[in-house]
């Protein structure tokens, strides 16, 4: 049972750039429950990422692979990012 979906963008510092793109300032993403497990997907600084997670009673575990841009503009030097986090509730 698809339980919903969410849509969000975001721009960060804008006006912040050094003269660099106005496309290393968006993120836009989605993010769908499914009873307890959450599929993502969006554009981080002009990079697609994914993740996923599992929201049970007791804790939360999220994985995501995403790209940040280092240099002034999108396109110019790509990391990509692993990020895990565990989150137990008590």
């Amino acid at each position: 049972k698809v339980e919903g979906g969410t849509i969000a963008l975001e721009f960060l510092e804008l006006g912040n750039d050094g003269g660099g793109s106005f496309w290393r300032h968006i993120h836009l993403g989605t993010e769908w429950k499914i009873q307890f497990f959450m599929a993502r997907l969006g554009i981080n600084q002009g990079y697609p990422g994914l993740g996923v997670g599992f929201d049970l009673k007791t804790w939360t575990l999220d994985f995501s692979f995403y790209g940040e841009e280092l240099g002034l503009n999108a396109g110019d030097v790509e990391d990509r990012r692993i990020a895990l986090r565990l989150n137990l509730q008590i």
